[in-house]
């Protein structure tokens, strides 16, 4: 077996910081620093993305293309396999050549979609079960993780009109009876 290549990076990387409560937030995990026209590529991943269920509920996941660079498909799976952990897998059907000769050397693995459910901050932590590349040796990335903030809704300007306006007839109405 060859030794270990490098692919740089993985990157956790909230589309928005933060979610309103009942709002969703989409989180993509990119792969970079990889040798655009050369080796490594990637070929298979089994990744989890931890994060704090009581914020959060996994809505689905959306893979990216970088795997299926030749547009034959790719063996996809995603589970939630525990509270609080999200489960992506991706096996590519292209060869080792057009993987090593197509994939660029910065895509989108997936995009995981979550249902923001209460207030608080979670961390997003990228945990590596299994990473190869298109021959199948292991890789070993760095990683950079993130956090994101689930926020109360914030209410309508309208609403803050009302109020004022209630409590301007609130005062003028005690200010008449004095």
């Amino acid at each position: 077996m060859a030794p270990a290549a490098n692919a740089s990076l993985l990157s956790v990387i909230p589309q928005t910081p933060s979610a309103n409560v009942g709002g969703t937030l989409s989180v993509d995990v990119i792969a970079s620093g990889l040798l655009d026209g050369g080796a490594p590529s990637i070929g298979t991943y089994d990744l989890s993305l931890a994060y704090d269920s009581s914020l959060l509920s996994l809505a689905g996941v959306t893979f990216g293309s970088g795997l299926d660079v030749r547009g034959f498909g790719s063996l996809q799976d995603w589970s939630a396999s525990a509270p609080g952990l999200a489960n992506v897998f991706e096996l590519s059907f292209d060869s080792i050549d057009d993987l090593t000769q197509l994939q660029p050397d910065r895509f989108r693995l997936f995009t995981l979609t979550f249902q923001a459910d209460a207030i608080g901050a979670t961390a997003l932590t990228l945990l590596i079960n299994a990473l190869g590349d298109a021959a199948g040796n292991a890789l070993t990335p760095d990683i950079a993780n993130a956090s994101a903030t689930v926020t109360a809704v914030p209410l309508p300007a309208a609403v803050w009109l009302l109020l004022a306006g209630l409590t301007t007839a609130g005062f003028v109405r005690r200010a008449r009876r004095q």
